[in-house]
């Protein structure tokens, strides 16, 4: 995506010059704006019942994890909690990658945004990993997977 290579020189730690202001508040809207619009396109948003079948999860999650991925790169917090909403939706259909997903989205854009600051983001955060230790335990036969949600809750620490 164009608009991670615009926010790799972002820093929200540091103060933003002036004249790069409006760059990069059009591309963290833009991040926003897609992971709203794709968690909201399952028609499960909220909890709501109806919305795309199972196998139109599943092929959702397939067709969408590559962009999930790039939008947990550089998200703010508000877009990482749309995203991990978004993945407790599809969870169901591939846990493996659905997980990969968390991970990702906390470790790179969620920390550095300060995701781990926000107490719904760590209720969400803890509720996703416990499900996915708790349904899913096999996925965790990988390695580096096993290592994956020590570092997420080490962030909300």
């Amino acid at each position: 995506m164009s608009a991670n290579s615009v926010l790799a020189e972002y820093n929200p730690r540091v103060e933003v010059p002036t004249e790069q202001v409006e760059a990069f508040r059009a591309c963290m809207d833009l991040l926003d704006t897609a992971g709203m619009e794709l968690y909201f396109a399952t028609g499960k948003a909220g909890g709501e019942s109806g919305g795309m079948s199972d196998a139109g999860c599943a092929t959702f999650l397939a067709e969408t994890a590559e962009t999930i991925e790039r939008i947990g790169d550089r998200g703010s917090p508000h877009t990482i909690n749309h995203l991990m909403q978004l993945i407790e939706v599809l969870a169901p259909h591939d846990a493996a990658k659905a997980f990969d997903l968390t991970a990702h989205a906390i470790r790179t854009g969620g920390i550095q945004g300060g995701y781990q600051f926000e107490s719904l983001g760590a209720d969400l955060m803890v509720r996703l990993v416990g499900t996915f230790l708790a349904d899913d335990k096999e996925i965790f036969e990988n390695e580096a997977r096993r290592q994956a949600p020590v570092d997420c809750l080490e962030i909300f620490m």
